[in-house]
């Protein structure tokens, strides 16, 4: 199929070649929609040539304009496009079909130095009419100015930044500034004049015939820290001048721009953004909440953020911009957020109510899956053991109930195997773990894993020796009795599992006694000892051997009596007799030797000396008072 646009006149009749015949294609007025169009502004690119700049939305229909325009003296300018016609009309480009605005611009030539212009957009597609953009007037040939921020870089300087257009010529540019309190900022420059007026300069314009935009900045000082004031650039070359608009702005107070914020984890996010301290010692935070809050759906013009970061100080305190990136924590997975950088110094901090909020949603939290682990016993001895985890959670086995535990998807879990004593591990039962050693497991969905333990044995070999005999039982029982491995005869032999330690029983003979034990930590000659054993897999080294000494029974010594010399000196004669035959001794030869009245009657001597062991019956001398 192919279409012919035929002209506006026609309303975008269209003639359509179908099988080898045309046809007359007219489309049906009731549906279409006339475009939408607005004229912005004409800036001169040079002398004699300007851009003419607007927006036009197709409203679904195909799109084109014109550029009409004038002397701004015509009657067609005069009347605002009431009356008369223009005398130039310059066709532009097809925009689209689409429903959405589309910046448009079209350059125009040929023009008057230093004249005065209107011009205006006229939007046409399918639709009955047009869309008139409405005029706008300029001095061709005159620079062209805009204000775009104002900066304060110290407690009392501040810089105006805008763009200057030279239009083909040299221009200079200066800036007009007062207290926002002054008539001329309230009225927005209707009226009054501004109190200061910075030097004209033509610093950072480059060659006047370029015709394009050029980044300017215009340094202010003498301010009042903490004053609100409003500032405008102007530009000025030998065919007119141009005043780029009022900006406003607080003296001193820190500057700070949100970028955006995006989620670094389920409830971790950034908020990025840039921060000018106003050469002031500042601090920063972002404040934030749900989307859905107040102050995040009317773009902070009411309400209060419900959350905010602790403060952090700013590490600069000059005039110009530093990106900063601050990480918010506690946020709930799945949720939307909005958040704002705010920064403050001793001239306030940063209005919140600006609508510079970056919005965006949490990352949804993770799965969480069921990893558990059981123990079991292996062989004809059932062992033991637990199984540990790291990170912690899982303690499970004898005495222990810490089975499972709920891991975040792709975790990963080391499990450790701890056999109990005289055990040994026998092994992961079930995927994903195997082999004999620790298992680290990623857990992406739930796991069950079983740890086996099984006992060591242990061989007890006993023997017995010596002159004497008896018998030896075990503690548990292992080591028969009585026992098989006689004195002078062959050895025994018991196998116990899962055991360090085993108590014998030696048990002597009529006539024998237990001498001695030597082996498996055994010695001395009790009737009892406890082997310490030595489980292993390998039975090469897990025997223990223990030899028990019977020997003869000790003949008790024959029984004799002594003669112990009893201390009889000052007992009467009767009295020292009857001692002595008590003592097994026999009284001797008795001498009377003068004495005192006192000892008349009473030994006053004795031989041999008290104490004295001599055989049964020997004689004790006495020397009697008279």
């Amino acid at each position: 199929m192919m279409t012919i646009r035929l002209s506006h006149a026609l309303s975008f009749v269209a003639i359509v070649l179908l099988a080898g015949s045309l046809v007359l294609a007219l489309p049906a007025a009731s549906s279409a929609a006339p475009p939408s169009a607005v004229t912005l502004h004409t800036v001169s690119t040079g002398p004699t040539t300007a851009t003419v700049n607007g927006e036009i939305n197709p409203e679904g229909e195909d799109t084109s304009f014109d550029v009409l325009y004038d002397v701004a003296s015509s009657t067609w300018c005069s009347s605002g496009g009431a009356s008369g016609s223009p005398a130039h009309n310059i066709p532009g480009y097809d925009v689209g079909f689409d429903s959405e605005f589309h910046p448009v611009s079209l350059d125009l030539t040929g023009l008057t130095e230093g004249t005065d212009y209107c011009a205006h957009i006229l939007a046409l597609n399918g639709a009955p009419g047009s869309a008139d953009g409405g005029q706008v007037e300029w001095t061709q040939g005159a620079a062209t100015a805009d204000t775009s921020d104002a900066v304060s870089v110290g407690s009392a300087d501040a810089q105006v930044r805008g763009d200057v257009n030279q239009a083909g010529e040299t221009t200079t540019y200066s800036a007009a500034y007062d207290l926002a309190s002054s008539v001329w900022c309230s009225s927005d420059g209707t009226s009054g004049s501004p109190a200061n007026v910075t030097t004209a300069t033509s610093v950072g314009l480059p060659d006047p015939a370029d015709g394009a935009f050029h980044d300017v900045a215009v340094d202010l000082s003498g301010l009042t820290d903490g004053a609100s004031y409003c500032a405008q650039l102007s530009a000025t070359n030998a065919d007119g001048s141009d005043s780029g608009g009022q900006i406003e702005w607080m003296q001193g107070l820190p500057t700070a721009d949100t970028f955006g914020g995006f989620s670094t984890e389920d409830s971790t996010a950034t908020v990025e953004g840039d921060i000018n301290p106003a050469g002031q010692s500042t601090s920063y935070v972002v404040k934030y909440d749900l989307a859905s809050s107040e102050w995040c759906t009317t773009a902070g013009a009411s309400g209060v953020p419900a959350d905010s970061t602790a403060p952090q100080i700013f590490p600069a305190m000059d005039g110009t911009f530093h990106d900063v990136s601050i990480n918010v924590t506690g946020l709930t997975p799945g949720a939307g957020y909005c958040a704002e950088v705010v920064a403050s110094n001793p001239a306030g901090s940063t209005p919140i109510d600006d609508g510079d909020q970056a919005f965006w949603t949490q990352l949804p939290a993770p799965p969480q899956y069921t990893l558990t682990v059981s123990t079991v016993g292996l062989g004809p001895e059932v062992g033991s053991g637990t199984v540990t985890s790291s990170p912690a959670g899982i303690d499970c086995g004898v005495a222990a109930t810490a089975c499972s535990m709920n891991v975040t998807a792709g975790t990963q879990v080391t499990l450790t195997e701890n056999p109990a004593p005289a055990n040994a591990f026998g092994g992961w039962l079930g995927s994903p773990c195997s082999g004999s050693s620790t298992c680290a497991v990623t857990v992406n969905a739930n796991t069950k894993i079983t740890a086996a333990f099984n006992k060591l044995p242990a061989n007890l070999i006993v023997q017995a020796d010596g002159p004497g005999s008896g018998t030896v039982t075990s503690s548990p029982p292992g080591i028969p009795s009585p026992l098989d491995c006689t004195v002078g005869g062959t050895s025994c032999q018991a196998e116990f599992f899962g055991l360090t330690q085993v108590t014998l029983t030696a048990t002597a003979a009529h006539g024998s006694t237990v001498s001695n034990w030597s082996g498996g930590g055994c010695s001395g000659g009790s009737s009892t000892c406890v082997v310490t054993l030595n489980p292993s897999a390998d039975p090469n080294l897990g025997v223990t051997f223990v030899t028990v000494t019977f020997g003869p029974a000790a003949v008790p010594p024959k029984h004799t009596t002594v003669c112990v010399v009893p201390k009889v000196k000052g007992k009467s004669l009767a009295s020292a007799k009857k001692a002595i035959k008590s003592h097994h001794c026999s009284v001797g030869k008795i001498t009377r030797v003068k004495s005192t009245t006192k000892n008349r009657g009473h030994v006053v001597g004795q031989s041999p000396k008290p104490g004295r062991h001599l055989k049964e019956g020997s004689r004790v001398a006495l020397k009697v008072g008279k």
